[in-house]
C-alpha cells in the first residue's frame, strides 16, 4: 500500500492484504521482532490527514511472459475492533500462523475509485 502526500501516491508501506466486501483491506501491525508500544503509527496519522491511498499487487515469475500487476487507488479508512473482525478473520484463514495467533487490528480499508492493470500475456 502507498499513501499519498502529493498527486503521485508516492510513499510506500507494506501490508498484508485481503479483498472483502468491495474494498481492499490491509492489516496494520508490527513489523519485525519488536512490537510497537503505541498504535500511533505514522501510516495511520498520514491517512487520517489525507485518506488518498494506492495498493499495488504484482506477480513475478522467471518466465517474464507470466508477469502482471494491479494498482488500486481510492479512499482509505481505519477500521478498529469489530469492524476489523471480518478482514482479520480472512487473513487468519489464509495464513496458517495466524490461525493460532490472530493478528490484532487496526485494519486499513480502501474504497476503490480507480483500477489500473497490466499483464505480459
Amino acid at each position: 500500500m502507498a499513501d499519498d502526500r502529493s498527486s503521485s501516491y508516492g510513499r510506500a508501506v507494506t501490508c498484508s492484504s485481503r479483498a472483502a466486501s468491495g474494498a481492499s483491506r490491509c492489516r496494520v501491525g508490527e513489523r519485525g521482532r519488536r512490537a510497537k508500544r503505541s498504535r500511533g503509527l505514522r501510516r495511520l496519522r498520514d491517512l487520517a490527514a489525507d485518506p488518498r491511498a494506492a495498493l499495488l499487487v504484482d506477480h513475478y515469475d522467471d518466465d517474464w511472459s507470466a508477469l502482471w500487476w494491479v494498482e488500486l487507488r481510492g479512499t482509505a479508512s481505519t477500521l478498529e475492533s469489530e469492524a476489523a473482525g471480518a478482514a482479520l478473520d480472512a487473513l487468519a484463514a489464509r495464513y496458517p500462523p495466524y490461525l493460532h495467533a490472530r493478528p490484532p487490528g487496526p485494519v486499513i480499508a480502501i474504497l476503490p475509485h480507480r483500477w489500473t492493470w497490466w499483464s505480459a500475456r
